[in-house]
């Protein structure tokens, strides 16, 4: 069995083996509640332990409002959303950001300027791929290189101090399908603190942020297949894989990583799981990893405190190279 002290995004067989199934918990009186809903494009589901006196129906609805809140901040596939209306601005102007996504924003910079593949402000040359996915045709290099020239952070002015951002190109469009569930997982797990919730499971599609452990447990029992399992308590984890989604072209493999350096989909088969002490940082990390060198992944890892295993074609790591990835 593997210890982590962090979040889950899953490959394709991830699934959740929740331990301390009962309902009626030790002296505290704690009772396990479950509620799930459509959101995100995906099945959302919070799981948590709370006193019989707490009312779960009107804490799983005021959940539920609160992540369909924050989807009209990070979304890009509607025009309502904070994100949309950036998107869909066509002069080059000054927009005043939410908290919430000038704080995203500024976490995502941070990577990039980790990784350089971390980026944003990659929606033209994204949304370029994702219609070639939904084709299954690859799109021109013309195209992938008009797009590439007109995507990326050098075309934003960011001031943190005032919470916004200028583009200085037409058609910037942000994309922030890479981090963004991540990051409302972090915001949600801090909302159900504020609400008395400690133990806590939230699920976003396989992006999985966990609180305190369930009572007379070690954590949240996770099993990520091939036999292996962690348990996961105030900590996240991500992951990530080849088989996601891909287009088989020319003999090609090509999957849904795309690396910004040069506007392309990667070819490699991989699957990465990252565990971090906060979502966005595994969500993001999970697919960046794979798109670096060995010695890129390890600094990365390193700066940010990061435990991951990875599987690149023929490599396999596992970073620290410990033989069962236990946190400390």
């Amino acid at each position: 069995m593997i210890y982590f002290a962090l979040k889950v995004v899953k490959f394709n067989a991830v699934w959740l083996l929740i331990g301390c199934l009962t309902t009626s918990i030790d002296a505290q009186q704690l009772t396990r509640h479950q509620s799930a809903q459509p959101a995100l494009g995906t099945l959302a589901t919070l799981t948590w332990y709370a006193t019989d006196q707490q009312n779960d129906e009107e804490l799983a609805g005021a959940f539920f409002q609160e992540l369909d809140r924050l989807n009209l901040i990070f979304s890009d596939y509607t025009t309502s959303s904070e994100v949309g209306k950036i998107n869909a601005s066509v002069r080059r102007k000054e927009h005043r950001l939410s908290s919430e996504l000038c704080d995203l924003l500024h976490k995502a910079n941070v990577l990039y300027d980790q990784t350089l593949v971390v980026d944003p402000y990659l929606g033209r040359l994204t949304h370029l791929w994702k219609a070639s996915f939904k084709r299954n045709r690859l799109p021109s290099r013309s195209k992938v290189n008009r797009a590439r020239k007109r995507s990326g952070t050098k075309w934003v002015e960011r001031d943190q101090s005032t919470c916004t951002i200028k583009t200085t190109r037409r058609g910037l469009r942000i994309d922030l399908g890479g981090i963004a569930k991540g990051y409302i997982g972090d915001l949600l797990s801090d909302w159900l603190k504020k609400k008395g919730i400690e133990r806590f499971l939230i699920d976003l599609g396989g992006d999985l942020t966990a609180g305190s452990a369930p009572p007379g447990e070690d954590g949240w029992r996770i099993a990520i297949g091939q036999g292996e399992s962690i348990v996961l308590s105030n900590a996240s984890v991500a992951s990530s894989g080849s088989s996601y989604q891909h287009l088989v072209k020319g003999g090609v493999r090509y999957n849904h990583l795309i690396d910004p350096r040069s506007g392309w989909a990667t070819s490699f088969d991989f699957t990465s799981t990252v565990i971090a002490a906060q979502g966005w940082l595994a969500d993001a990390c999970a697919s960046a990893l794979p798109m670096l060198t060995k010695e890129g992944r390890e600094r990365l890892a390193d700066r940010f405190g990061l435990r991951y295993q990875m599987q690149r074609s023929e490599e396999h790591e596992r970073y620290p190279n410990h033989p069962d990835l236990r946190s400390k």
